[in-house]
């Protein structure tokens, strides 16, 4: 029975994209703070600009990166494994730099755990697609028509 393979690869898909929405939204949220911060620290004035941008741009990135699994979330048939790999290495790789620069820091956990449930799903096969012969009514050969 493969009844439950579609729900746990949404499932999984739907946490990897929430995970990653929130994330991208706290960020953003977070924003004042990290400005107010940067204003005081004895930074110059360029590297001021390009931490604003940098702060910003994760932020809008973990939202990209949500509305894409949150597609595969609604269409899991779309979830080939490749596209999977190239997709969960942005949120892969920003838990590993962050562990590597921070330690254990919160939003690197929640990276990682909505990297590994994106590769979780992945490894979910999708449902198999009948038979032409039993879309059709027919016997197939070597076998007996299941449910009729």
């Amino acid at each position: 029975m493969t009844h439950g393979r579609p729900v746990a690869r949404r499932a999984l898909f739907g946490f990897t994209a929430l995970c990653l929405a929130a994330g991208g939204a706290l960020h953003a949220l977070a924003y004042g703070g990290a400005e107010r911060v940067m204003q005081q620290s004895a930074l110059p004035d360029g590297l001021h600009g390009v931490l604003k941008a940098l702060w910003l741009s994760q932020a809008g990135v973990n939202i990209s990166w949500a509305l894409a699994f949150g597609v595969l979330a609604a269409r899991p048939e779309w979830a080939v494994g490749r596209l999977v790999g190239v997709l969960v290495l942005g949120p892969l790789a920003s838990a590993i730099l962050l562990y590597a620069t921070l330690g254990s820091f919160f939003p690197a956990h929640v990276l990682l755990g909505a990297s590994l449930a994106a590769l979780a799903a992945a490894t979910i096969p999708p449902r198999a697609a009948p038979s032409p012969a039993i879309l059709a009514g027919q016997t197939p050969v070597g076998g007996c028509r299941r449910g009729g």
